[in-house]
């Protein structure tokens, strides 16, 4: 169990999601150091609502999870990506990708609408690696475990609305910016984000953008110990229960569609 550095052994790229058909207890999320990555040194994870098409390059490391015991991946020829491109996938389920800015530091959190991966999220879901670089900005959310989610897979369809804790870790000063993608991929499913600071609430659109000063709203409320910044130690793995209350909340809602109503009319109907 546990996480393992392992690496592409062949001297072309291969295909992860070609991988995924031989793993055995172990999750299907890979994670790749990128000190050059635009926005700030960070992990690219693969998979749907993450941030790399899942092609690795000769002889290329990245961490795998390990979630129980036997654990095992296999590598064969046939999953090079010639060309790197591959063309014989079916598109993922939806997603929405919440962005945070700051500076030239970027983060994300994506939230994914697929009923198999939410039964399963310790196998789908991707978690929020804590980071090598002395300076970063990040998204994560939770859904009852003590695991940190920067990809969490939730309900295509659900009968209850779902809150979803949304917590920001950063290093730096000045304004932060929230923007989201993917709003109009989603079809019969409401999102609200809910600052629990400052009270403000709004539906997520396609130009959604909310910005906020968290040294600014220290200052204002006299005190520079605040539930605003959620930092979390480098190299320590802190339980989302011990971290203080999450700076946002994201509540969804399923709204039930007109062909879905119409499944659930009778055939006929019979007057007394």
């Amino acid at each position: 169990r546990g996480w393992h550095l392992i690496a592409n052994p062949f001297p072309f790229s291969i295909f992860w999601d070609l991988a995924i058909g031989t793993l055995v207890n172990t999750s299907s999320t890979i994670y790749i150091w990128d000190s050059n990555r635009p926005g700030g040194a960070d992990y690219r994870v693969s998979g749907p609502g993450g941030d790399f098409g899942g092609i690795i390059a000769p002889f290329q490391a990245f961490w795998v999870r390990a979630i129980d015991n036997g654990a095992s991946v296999s590598f064969h020829t046939d999953f090079e990506a010639a060309g790197g491109s591959f063309y014989d996938l079916e598109p993922g389920p939806p997603s929405l990708k919440i962005m945070a800015s700051q500076d030239e530091l970027t983060g994300w959190a994506s939230l994914v609408f697929d009923s198999d991966g939410h039964n399963d999220p310790r196998k789908y879901n991707a978690v929020r690696l804590n980071s090598m670089a002395l300076e970063y900005l990040h998204l994560y959310s939770s859904t009852g475990t003590q695991d940190r989610w920067q990809v969490t897979h939730l309900p295509e369809t659900s009968e209850e609305s779902l809150l979803i804790p949304l917590y920001i870790d950063y290093t730096g000063d000045g304004t932060i910016t929230l923007t989201a993608e993917g709003i109009s991929d989603l079809s019969g499913i409401s999102i609200y984000l809910i600052d629990n600071v400052t009270g403000y609430q709004a539906e997520l659109k396609d130009d959604f953008q909310f910005s906020f000063d968290p040294v600014m709203e220290r200052k204002l409320s006299g005190s520079e110990k605040s539930n605003v910044r959620n930092l979390t130690p480098r190299g320590a793995t802190t339980s989302v229960n011990e971290k203080a209350e999450a700076r946002f909340s994201l509540l969804i809602q399923y709204t039930v569609t007109n062909t879905e109503q119409e499944i659930n009319l009778p055939d006929r109907f019979e007057l007394g």
